[in-house]
């Protein structure tokens, strides 16, 4: 039997993703989100990774948080990457360390790669469940990765914007000619919320 899950989704905290030599890509950071009335802490992101190991399945990358409307194009609502593990890992912002939750991604849609490489996709956003129950057991297991997506309106503006790695380039020819962009500092407002029945939804 798929275990269930209920609890109050919270997207929107949308992040800008790290350019790296690896598959790995900074999802978020610790950070106060006052205009959402929450929080993202390092005891989250433990949470998050205790939880992605629990379930056993890969975290879907979507685009524009479509998977979360069903009015959305199918196109756009499947996985165009996938996130095969979770870590934590930190970085400076303002002057001081803080914790980051990064994800090693997998990627299914050769032209969204493409995209990211070439900045006409600059950045992601998180949609996370806090406090969320186990419907089977119902035991309240924490917070919950529940997807990533693709977006060019991060809120979070302390990253550098997304672009393809540099083992995404050394493995796909097509790649190397497009141009590289500069990291952009956009700040903008983009939230989700509401209630899901089950992981299913």
């Amino acid at each position: 039997m798929a275990t269930r899950f209920t609890g109050e989704a919270r997207s929107g905290a949308i992040v800008a993703l790290a350019l790296d030599s690896s598959a790995w890509w900074v999802l978020a950071y610790e950070t106060e989100l006052r205009g959402r009335d929450a929080s993202l802490t390092r005891a989250h992101f433990n949470e998050i990774i205790q939880n992605f190991r629990r379930i056993g399945r890969s975290v879907p990358v979507a685009l524009y948080h479509a998977d979360r409307d069903p009015t959305a194009h199918p196109e756009s609502r499947k996985a165009h990457a996938w996130l095969d593990d979770l870590r934590i890992g930190s970085m400076m912002l303002d002057g001081r360390k803080v914790a980051t939750l990064e994800g090693k991604r997998r990627w299914v849609i050769d032209t969204t790669r493409a995209d990211v490489a070439c900045g006409a996709i600059v950045g992601g956003s998180i949609t996370v469940f806090f406090n969320c129950e186990d419907d089977v057991t119902g035991e309240n297991i924490g917070t919950l990765l529940y997807s990533f997506s693709l977006t060019n309106n991060p809120a979070l503006t302390g990253l550098p914007a997304l672009a393809a790695s540099a083992f995404d380039v050394a493995n796909n020819p097509a790649l190397v000619d497009l141009p590289r962009i500069a990291a952009s500092r956009t700040l903008a407002a983009g939230a989700w919320y509401g209630d899901l029945d089950d992981r299913d939804d």
